[in-house]
């Protein structure tokens, strides 16, 4: 298991009828005929600006898509994204060939941006980051790795993400 300096880490679940095996293998599929893909979270524990920052002082962040443990709710909500933006300044339209962005599409939509995901049955200890609390409204945090306050929290991790150049970005 990697152990990076930074790390992104999202809790992942069914949504809309779909399962989590099905929503990595859509996932896979983008970058493997487009280049990349586009994964929705509306957390406020991960902006965009603040993904992007972290992105720009490191190279090869992650995320990591970790199972729930607890009280996490199935999505319900199926609008579908039909633009991005960077700096919530400027949009495009999602890229051509790309599977549908779909989930709660409303002012805090937000998407991780990936070259690379692997599927995976590993595990990782969150004890050794610092970040916020992962939650309801906090499904996907950043963190920066930091022993000096460790408690063991073993999650399970499905896949690992590459983020790559915009790394976050706003949806409408």
């Amino acid at each position: 298991m990697r152990t990076d300096k930074y790390a992104v880490f999202s809790v992942v679940g069914p949504h809309v009828g779909s399962s989590v095996e099905s929503i990595l293998k859509d996932k896979v599929d983008d970058i493997n005929k487009i280049g990349k893909t586009f994964w929705l979270q509306c957390s406020l524990g991960a902006p965009p600006s603040v993904v992007q920052h972290i992105c720009k002082m490191e190279t090869n962040i992650c995320c990591f898509f970790i199972i729930s443990i607890g009280n996490a709710r199935d999505t319900k909500i199926k609008k579908y994204a039909a633009s991005y933006s960077e700096n919530y300044k400027d949009w495009q339209r999602m890229p051509e060939g790309m599977s549908p962005v779909s989930g709660r599409i409303g002012s805090l939509a937000q998407a991780l941006v990936m070259n690379k995901l692997d599927i995976c049955d590993e595990q990782i200890d969150i004890g050794k980051y610092v970040m916020p609390r992962i939650g309801l409204g906090c499904s996907t945090v950043c963190g920066f790795r930091d022993e000096s306050l460790y408690v063991s929290k073993i999650r399970q991790v499905m896949a690992i993400g590459n983020l790559c150049d915009p790394y976050c970005v706003y949806l409408k």
